[in-house]
């Protein structure tokens, strides 16, 4: 036991538990040897007084390394934590920085989209005015004077109801 006190393989956490089972082999030993005399009680409860202050000092340092263990851990785990903690936030603003830009794009293809759609009637109606436009120039070249007047007034029809999308 000196042995190992000196090596100080009891000033550890769990120190006095190993100290325990070394001081408990002892006695078994002790309890084993034949012809040990009618004091052996006595050299016995003697050694055990003299091995209970160094029993205490070693029960007292056990308690406060296994407290200090204790709070070293928990820091560790508070750390650990904390640092799991601030993945998940940078996570959470990386997918919300992400999720802005895809609805960004989103509208952006909505509002092309929306402009394409916008512009698609005037054109149409563009296409309609100029081929009614050179339909009438046909008519009046060829001497349709009655047909290129309706067509007149259906151009001009056309014309308004372009100039009402415009609006």
């Amino acid at each position: 036991m000196s042995e190992h006190l000196q090596q100080g393989e009891y000033t550890k956490p769990g120190g006095y538990e190993l100290y325990c089972i070394h001081r408990d082999n002892i006695i078994t030993q002790y309890h084993k040897q034949p012809d040990k005399g009618g004091k052996a009680e006595d050299v016995l409860e003697m050694f055990l007084s003299e091995r209970s202050v160094e029993a205490n000092y070693i029960l007292q340092a056990d308690k406060r390394l296994s407290e200090h263990g204790k709070k070293i851990q928990e820091e560790r785990e508070k750390a650990v934590l904390i640092e799991q903690q601030k993945k998940a936030a940078e996570e959470m603003a990386r997918m919300m920085d992400v999720e802005k830009k895809s609805q960004q794009e989103r509208l952006m293809q909505m509002e092309r989209k929306f402009e394409e759609k916008k512009h698609l009637p005037q054109e149409e109606l563009n296409k309609a005015v100029n081929s009614k436009l050179a339909e009438q120039k046909d008519l009046l070249e060829k001497g349709f004077k009655e047909k290129a007047e309706v067509m007149d007034q259906e151009i001009q029809l056309l014309k308004k109801e372009k100039e009402e999308i415009l609006f």
